[in-house]
Parts: structure tokens; C-alpha cells; sequence
């Protein structure tokens, strides 16, 4: 009679010896960004900045920049706003107070269109809200 070969022995590697093990690095932390997001908590209005518009009354109008101070703000308005309404809004965003630069009193949304197109064919950002 024919007697089967044992299933061959299997041996696992002999056991590493315990190193100190690594902490992993925290993640790096991501840059704050320049302009934030569209959405956020509407902190009370900011007064308008000077100009013909007296505040943003609803309708089409243009936001040409967020700026976390003021002053920036304003001096963006001066150079952009073109004889156009515009204003300051100011809204909270992670607990940092933003001022939003905003040209507004367009007939039409297609005319804001216009003029954030123009705008940003010199280079500046903007974005039509309506």
C-alpha cells in the first residue's frame, strides 16, 4: 500500500525586533484663502462705500473682490466702479470679518454679464450675483 507524503511544514519569519515606532507628521495646514467663499453669514451692512448708490437695493449686481480690510475695499470700488452704484458689505467667514466690494444698479443681468467680462478681459475677478 501507498503511504502519502506529509503536507510539508510551513514556517513563518522569525519575529523582528521592536523598534521605537514614528509618529506620523500632522498633516500640513492648508494656506488661508485670499477671497472666501460666496456663501457665508451676512454680518450687518457695511456703510456704503461713497458714490452714487446709497446701498445694494437688490437686483443684478457685480462682486469685484473681498478684501479683509476696509480700506482695501474701498480703493478697489474707486478704481472699478466706472460711475456705477456701488457698496461694502461687510459678512463674517470664519470668524474674520471680509468687506465685499459690490457694483451694482445694471438694467439687466445680461448687462452685469457685460461689464464682469470686461472686467475680467483687463484681468480683475469678479462674478455676477443675482
Amino acid at each position: 500500500p501507498a503511504v502519502a507524503a506529509p503536507p510539508p511544514k510551513v514556517s513563518s519569519p522569525p519575529p523582528k525586533a521592536s523598534s521605537p515606532q514614528r509618529k506620523a507628521s500632522p498633516a500640513p495646514r492648508k494656506p488661508t484663502p485670499v477671497a472666501p467663499p460666496p456663501v457665508a453669514t451676512a454680518a450687518p451692512a457695511a456703510a456704503p462705500a461713497s458714490g452714487p448708490a446709497a446701498g445694494h437695493t437688490g437686483g443684478t449686481s457685480v462682486q469685484v473682490g473681498s478684501y479683509p480690510d476696509r480700506a482695501a475695499a474701498t480703493a478697489a470700488l474707486a478704481k472699478l466702479a466706472g460711475g456705477q452704484a456701488h457698496t461694502l458689505e461687510a459678512a463674517t467667514v470664519s470668524g474674520r470679518t471680509w468687506y465685499r466690494a459690490v457694483v451694482s444698479g445694471f438694467a439687466s443681468g445680461e448687462a452685469a454679464g457685460r461689464y464682469c467680462e470686461a472686467l475680467k478681459a483687463k484681468g480683475g475677478v469678479c462674478f455676477v450675483r443675482r
